[in-house]
This record gives C-alpha cells, structure tokens and sequence, in this order.
C-alpha cells in the first residue's frame, strides 16, 4: 500500500514539473535585407505562432534586436526607413513656379521603397525560424 502512494506521490510531482512546460524563449537578432542589401532603417515586426507581435527598430546596417520572444516559426512584416515609402510614388512639393515637379519616392540616399505587402506580417508572404539566439537574415524579396 505504501508503495502505490509513493508511485502516485512521484507521478503527481511529474505533472507539476510538466505544467510549466512549453515554448521556448530566446532573444532574436540578425539582419534585415531587400533585394540583398542591408535595409538602411525602419522597423520589424516578428508575429510569433500564439499570435503577440515583438517589435524592433532596424539600424542603418539593417540590424535587429528583440530581446525576448518564443522560439518557432514567425511572420515578418517591415516598414521601410523614414524618408522610404511602400512602394507609392508621391507628388512633390510644388516649386517657386508653382508647378509641380515630377513624382517621387521619398527622400534621402537612403530611401527605400518597399513594397506594400511586406508592411503586414499577414500579408508580407515572408516568414523566419527564431531558435536559441542564433543570428538570422530576413531577405526581403
């Protein structure tokens, strides 16, 4: 009798060690990337597979940094640098002639003009496998 007590004494301690039990966490860094090239800025969005977004400014060499977030597979979305837009061309201001110039696509060298879809994690079609810190390149295609 004794012994049947501490088989479910062992076994119910089993249970409790296993309650706790699930995903991983780990930091995720790595490198941003549009058509092979750093991505100069903007910011990243990882949607994890419980559905919580972990977001992370990208620097100007395209690199990322979230600090803590579950491993497994993730969806991408991306907003380009400032001065970037997705993918739609904008008139510019008018000059001192009051015509206006032609259409652009923001400002500065490091404008970069992405795509609409890869602003959604959703949509972006582009997804990443986030395990125990290891580095890695989200190539934006």
């Amino acid at each position: 009798m004794l012994m049947r007590y501490r088989w479910l004494s062992v076994l119910g301690l089993m249970l409790v060690g296993m309650v706790g039990c699930g995903p991983g966490t780990t930091s995720a860094t790595g490198k941003v990337t549009f058509q092979g090239k750093p991505l100069p800025g903007g910011s990243l969005t990882l949607l994890a597979e419980d559905g919580v977004a972990y977001s992370s400014a990208i620097s100007p060499e395209g690199v990322f940094t979230i600090a803590v977030m579950p491993t497994g597979t993730a969806k991408v979305g991306v907003l380009p640098p400032r001065g970037g837009n997705s993918g739609k061309p904008k008139l510019a201001e008018r000059g001192a002639g009051g015509k206006a110039d032609r259409p652009t696509r923001g400002g500065g060298a490091d404008a970069v003009a992405l795509p609409e879809k890869f602003a959604d994690p959703n949509t972006s079609g582009v997804t990443v496998v986030i395990s125990s810190a290891e580095p890695v390149t989200i190539d934006l295609k």
